[in-house]
């Protein structure tokens, strides 16, 4: 029978084991590879390693149910299990490709697996999906589905000469002979047994040592009962309990890293939050030894996974290759990744990255949403450090074009003038990780897929490249990222740094012991962690047949929790609790609070560091009480400075600016004079309001050439009604063929398609309505029509001001003049629809195009054609004058001069534009 002894969690249980079997030939098994090192260590310190051996759990029964062919694992698998996959399997599944397949089968190898583990067999499955009352038709489907995938992959793989851990057969014991050498097994405080590992274990030889009250522990199930809480914990080293509560991760990181802790003595528990944190910032080697971060979060795995954003968004249109302005923009934000295909000096490498940004978004706001690798059809050039830089990287991405297997793309890869690995790795990388090693490996792991005969046609699986193609190169970067994910590396301790922190994960604690100890993020969701749905089964499903429950995590997690924090003597939690997003103290903690109040203590923080302590360094002049902050009076102006602001004492305006400059001179400063504007960086693939609003008014202008060359000349008696269809097709027709930019700016996906069928009809529909007001105002009269003409503005000066003159520049869209009766009509278009509470806004730029052309005396139409509602509006009518807004313009022009660019009140309540900042200029004027 099983021998068991248990200890108090005030006992070190490595050391405990190593001086109880010092002597004999014994094989020791641990939980994972860090509580294995731990007692080695121990052992060590006791006597000499030649009569034992370590292993964990894992380990040894991969030893004893030895295989005579070898086991697929990671990205074989799932390359073998998409490879076995018949046609109806795919189509229940929704499996079109490789790269859908993965997701089915991690799941499906996870349950497999499972079901192994705890020796579950098919017909305890299927019985317990009978059961109406526990069951929906679909799991018995969907079960019967995964069965056949099951037979499937396993005749697969069998032809070729492989096996899956989920093949194992319990019963086999290939390897007894090997363990029948040990007198002694000795299992080293593993918490969960499943039923294969209890079966494997030799009753007469294995020792289970176990840090838990004896009365917990159900030796029969070999398992610790549901019962066991903090109030077990009564033989425990630890002297004090600390919870410091934040209100956010800032505060939090904040207080762990401004030095308050003893990276001597102290070890740091991350629940996750630290994680991301490290692996942003670079800064893994401050970190204790053996840092592991996993390999996804490399500076190398960010090179290829940029690189793939760029070959996936590569489409072949009209024999050009375009790529996505998109993955650009999402690419070239990251300064390092720029810095690889740049030639500047350091000194310039700054003004490089800010000039490439600056023409991506250029392009973006003429529309642009691709670029053609040869950058011959960009009418906007970049400078030529830009150029140079998009012609190297360009000239990188080609070397992918046309590779058709493994080996063409490891050439690439390593081709001697390709970027080398170690360009691509930080400082902190190169000097204090194994990162290089772990990927050269992963490489050489990866080539070998082509090479075992698990697929037959790799084209198949992955697609195939057509001359001059990406799609086989640019899966195989998704494949070899996949594979890569993976793996993990490790940072070391630099030998010159005396002080670091000593982090680490919860489930690397096991069977580990510290002096002091901080555990960081110590909320709900994290401990215990957030219930996951289970796969196919229901948790009460599972329950029936024996399969671990969400109830076993909780059980699980609150023991090594628990077990931890009772072997050190200080425990500090480092917590969070915010009402508006419901975050909360973890229920571990607070246990604990209950249990052991006397040595428990709590700090709350509830000011954040963010404002407290970080950017009040860069507020010096601010006021130190936060809660009623005193505001300069010039906080929501912008200083008005002739040297700059006007050229040659002359401010000019355009007669769609006017009333910004009267109301918002804050807003007209941003918008008219710096052109800043918030920049995105994924442009939304669809035709957009400029790109309709140019295409409309570029159509217009063609209709008007064509009229006007039929008609020989701008005075005409024009039947309009014969122009309506013809004129308008042809117009539309020409502007979408002769203009090469278009490659670039179209959506080419199905919007392209969306606005071909129906955008374009609209479009076509409504210029149309527009032809046929103008029959109705203007057939059988003589008129002269006067269209926009490109780069030819007027100009002309309004008034001086403190010696300052303002001066009015601009062109209409449209002018008709009616000869006979002298009478002038002035036309704006716009694309969007009519908006009543900018009428004023509408009338006040018709009225400047009228100060503009004509006699104020002059009797003007003044009409807006809405595209979108296919409506003429008249705004000739509207209350309000020239006069007016010149003593408008005049009484801002004043205040500008004397006060600066001051924030308006907002327009309306809900008006879309800085809310809270426009509430605090009227809770302030109103006050």
């Amino acid at each position: 029978m099983i021998k068991y002894r248990y200890l108090g969690f005030d006992q070190n249980i490595s050391e405990f084991v190593s001086r109880e079997n010092a002597t004999g030939n014994n094989l020791f098994i641990c939980p994972n590879y860090s509580s294995l090192s731990e007692l080695r260590y121990a052992f060590q310190q006791e006597t000499s390693l030649q009569k034992v051996e370590f292993l964990t759990m894992e380990e040894f029964k991969l030893k004893l149910l030895q295989s005579a062919t070898p086991f697929l694992k990671e990205e074989k698998r799932t390359l073998a299990f998409y490879a076995s996959l018949t046609a109806e399997q795919k189509k229940y599944f929704h499996i079109t490709n490789y790269f859908q397949s993965l997701s089915l089968a991690r799941k499906f190898f996870t349950f497999f697996e499972e079901m192994a583990e705890e020796l579950v067999t098919v017909p305890q499955v299927t019985s317990v999906l009978q059961k109406r009352e526990m069951s929906l038709q679909w799991q018995a489907e969907t079960f019967q589905q995964l069965l056949d995938i099951k037979d499937t992959y396993h005749a697969y793989i069998n032809s070729r000469g492989f096996s899956d851990l989920i093949f194992r057969n319990p019963d086999s014991r290939a390897g007894s002979d090997w363990l029948s050498r040990f007198v002694r097994v000795i299992v080293v405080n593993q918490f969960y047994f499943t039923r294969l590992e209890k079966k494997l274990l030799p009753p007469e030889q294995t020792v289970i040592y176990l840090q838990l009250p004896a009365e917990i522990f159900d030796e029969k199930e070999l398992s610790c009962k549901p019962e066991f809480s903090a109030a077990h914990l009564q033989q425990k080293l630890t002297e004090e309990f600390n919870n410091i509560v934040f209100s956010d991760e800032f505060s939090l990181k904040y207080h762990l890293f401004s030095g308050q802790y003893d990276p001597t003595r102290d070890a740091v528990i991350d629940l996750g939050l630290l994680q991301d944190h490290l692996q942003a910032y670079g800064v893994q080697s401050s970190t204790g030894s053996a840092f592991s971060i996993q390999f996804s979060a490399t500076s190398i795995y960010s090179f290829y996974q940029a690189l793939h954003i760029l070959l996936a968004e590569i489409i072949m249109v009209d024999g050009r290759h375009l790529i996505s302005l998109n993955s650009l923009l999402a690419v070239c934000s990251d300064d390092r990744f720029v810095s690889l295909f740049r030639a500047a000096p350091p000194e310039e490498e700054q003004a490089v990255w800010e000039a490439v940004l600056a023409w991506l978004y250029e392009l973006a706001d003429q529309s642009y949403k691709y670029l053609d690798l040869s950058l011959e059809l960009t009418a906007i050039k970049p400078v030529p450090a830009v150029k140079a830089l998009f012609t190297k990287l360009f000239a990188y991405l080609q070397k992918f074009s046309g590779i058709a297997d493994f080996q063409g793309f490891q050439r690439v890869l390593q081709a001697e003038n390709s970027i080398s690995i170690r360009q691509l790795m930080t400082t902190a990388e190169c000097r204090c990780s194994d990162v290089a090693e772990v990927f050269y490996r992963l490489l050489e792991d990866f080539w070998i897929l082509a090479e075992i005969n698990v697929i037959d046609d790799w084209q198949e699986i992955l697609g195939s490249s057509a001359p001059e193609g990406f799609t086989l190169s640019k899966n195989l970067l998704h494949l070899f990222l996949d594979y890569a994910k993976a793996k993990s590396c490790h940072f070391y301790k630099e030998k010159t740094q005396e002080n670091y922190l000593n982090i680490t994960a919860l489930h690397n604690t096991r069977n580990l012991a510290y002096e002091n100890i901080i555990i960081v993020d110590t909320i709900e969701g994290n401990i215990p962690p957030v219930r996951q749905t289970p796969f196919l089964l229901t948790e009460i499903q599972r329950r029936e047949l024996g399969l671990k429950t969400y109830a076993d995590i909780v059980l699980r997690e609150k023991y090594y929790f628990f077990r931890l924090v009772a072997q050190a003597k200080k425990v500090t939690f480092l917590s969070r609790q915010r009402e508006e997003d419901a975050t909360e103290i973890s229920s571990f903690v607070e246990e604990l609070h209950l249990q052991y109040p006397r040595i428990f203590s709590e700090n709350e923080n509830p000011v954040s560091y963010l404002l407290q302590g970080h950017c009040r360094n860069w507020l010096q002049a601010a006021s130190p009480d936060l809660k009623d902050p005193e505001i300069p009076s010039d906080f929501y102006q912008l200083p008005f400075t002739a040297a700059t602001d006007l050229k040659d004492s002359r401010m000019i305006i355009s007669p769609s600016s006017v009333m910004t400059l009267i109301e918002q001179p804050f807003n007209y400063y941003f918008q008219n004079m710096l052109n800043l504007q918030k920049r995105e960086t994924s442009l939304v693939l669809d035709y957009s309001p400029l790109q309709l609003g140019l295409l409309v008014h570029e159509v217009f202008a063609l209709i008007w050439e064509r009229i006007m060359d039929e008609y020989q000349g701008g005075k005409i008696h024009q039947d309009f009604n014969l122009t309506q269809n013809n004129f308008t097709e042809l117009a539309l027709d020409s502007y979408l063929m002769r203009n090469p930019e278009l490659l670039l700016q179209k959506p080419h996906n199905h919007s392209e398609l969306y606005f071909q069928k129906i955008i374009r009809g609209f479009i076509e529909d409504s210029l149309k309505k527009f032809i046929a007001e103008c029959e109705i105002s203007f057939t059988d009269q003589e008129i002269r029509i006067l269209p926009e003409a490109k780069n030819q503005n007027e100009n002309i000066a309004l008034f001086d001001l403190d010696s300052v003159s303002l001066e009015l520049r601009g062109r209409a869209d449209l002018r008709i003049e009616v000869l006979p009766s002298g009478r002038k009509h002035i036309y704006d278009y716009k694309t969007g629809k009519f908006n009543k509470s900018l009428s004023r806004q509408y009338a006040a730029q018709l009225y400047m195009y009228h100060r503009l052309y004509y006699d104020l005396a002059q009797e003007t139409g003044k009409w807006i054609f809405f595209v979108t509602d296919q409506q003429l509006q008249d705004f000739s009518r509207i209350n309000i004058t020239y006069q007016e807004l010149e003593a408008s313009l005049q009484s801002a022009l004043t205040e500008i001069f004397k006060n600066g660019y001051t924030l308006g009140e907002r327009a309306a309540l809900y008006e879309d534009d800085e809310l809270t900042r426009r509430s605090l200029v009227k809770q302030r004027r109103n006050n």
